[in-house]
């Protein structure tokens, strides 16, 4: 299963400059012209990401939360907030293309869980 992500600038969402998706051995980057490849090689350099959001920390601590490249977890933050540092937004489109799809018992989870779910259900 592999998560895409497309990236748009504020000012014209309806025009893609680029995409990625993750896939378990890495992340793969489309983009029409090398500068644009350049920008989203940026964003998805393989090094740690880190999130100040309380939401990924556990009970009782305090402070960033990083993330390791080569994982899920890691894509999403990479591209949410090097995105943005690049003056670019982003939008993410799960690709599934059977599988347990929407599921209103699992409402409560985020995104984020939900997409890892069906990765480790083999959907994609």
């Amino acid at each position: 299963m592999g998560l895409r992500v497309e990236f748009f600038r504020a000012d014209d969402p309806g025009t893609t400059v680029g995409a990625a998706e993750w896939t378990e051995p890495g992340v793969q980057v489309e983009a029409p012209d090398d500068r644009s490849r350049e920008v989203l090689g940026r964003v998805f350099r393989r090094v740690p990401v880190t999130v100040e959001d309380a939401a990924f920390r556990q009970a009782g601590t305090s402070g960033p939360t990083v993330f390791h490249p080569g994982t899920l977890v890691w894509f999403n933050a990479a591209a949410r907030t090097r995105a943005e540092e690049e003056g670019l937004k982003v939008r993410f489109v799960p690709r599934v293309e059977h599988g347990i799809g929407w599921d209103p018992a699992g409402a409560y989870r985020p995104f984020a869980q939900a997409v890892e779910r069906m990765a480790a259900a083999g959907n994609g």
